[in-house]
């Protein structure tokens, strides 16, 4: 059997019943399994179900809102291209809460804010809509 097999058998069972987690905080002891490559155990260990389900309906409404708008300049088509490159590889590699997670949440940032100026910059050329544009 190889790591990867024993690392599933072993914790699979204690990562499902996470229903708190241990929060960002906690430590996490693998044993003799050094390496995950299945961020789900890693997301359940630290968030549990009841973290989890809101942070990925957040993440998704985030990218969804990021990537529904057609990009203006060049800092919003960049932002779009490194946040669905970076969700892409989510599967695979633990990369919400690492360096890259930094650059992710911070084009992320980025992104919304170059939409939310170029829609209020927008809407400020009429004097009826720059009440909307504040509110919205």
């Amino acid at each position: 059997m190889n790591i990867r097999q024993d690392l599933y058998n072993t914790y699979f069972d204690s990562a499902i019943s996470q229903l708190i987690g241990v929060g960002l905080a906690g430590s996490l002891d693998l044993g003799d399994f050094n390496i995950v490559d299945a961020p789900i155990f890693i997301y359940l260990f630290y968030f549990g179900w009841i973290g989890i389900i809101p942070y990925v309906v957040g993440l998704l409404a985030l990218v969804l809102k990021l990537c529904r708008s057609s990009p203006k300049d060049y800092l919003s088509l960049f932002s779009q291209a490194f946040v669905i490159g970076t969700v892409s590889i989510i599967a695979f590699n633990n990369v919400l809460m690492a360096t890259l997670g930094f650059y992710f949440w911070s084009f992320l940032t980025l992104g919304l804010a170059s939409q939310k100026y170029f829609q209020v910059a927008e809407t400020a050329a009429s004097p009826n809509r720059k009440l909307e544009a504040i509110n919205n």
